[in-house]
């Protein structure tokens, strides 16, 4: 998984509004024919702030996120995530490259 935090159009934007800081992640588990979603032990990612480009993170498919806290923005209190981008295996990223 590959995302861009916050509205990464420039500093200033960026600094104006809220940015995930820590995302929670769960995967999904089959558990004699019953889906159910389960935390993976331990699996809290904190996001870099600051930083206006890709950030990548190994996650087990198939999986589900949360956003456990932000970073305060300066001005607005509404949270951005301007890129989000998924590695298939087989396929590679889903949405285009990462170079684009």
């Amino acid at each position: 998984m590959a995302v861009i935090n916050g509205h990464a159009k420039d500093l200033y934007h960026y600094r104006s509004h809220n940015r995930i800081k820590k995302l929670g992640v769960e995967t999904l588990l089959l558990n004699e024919g019953q889906r159910r979603w389960f935390p993976e032990t331990d699996r809290e990612i904190v996001l870099y702030d600051d930083y206006l480009d890709y950030q990548i993170f190994d996650v087990n498919s198939p999986f589900r996120i949360s956003v456990l806290s932000v970073y305060n923005g300066k001005t607005y209190n509404n949270t951005f995530l301007s890129g989000l981008n998924l590695y298939v295996d087989g396929f590679g990223w889903l949405f285009g490259g990462m170079d684009e």
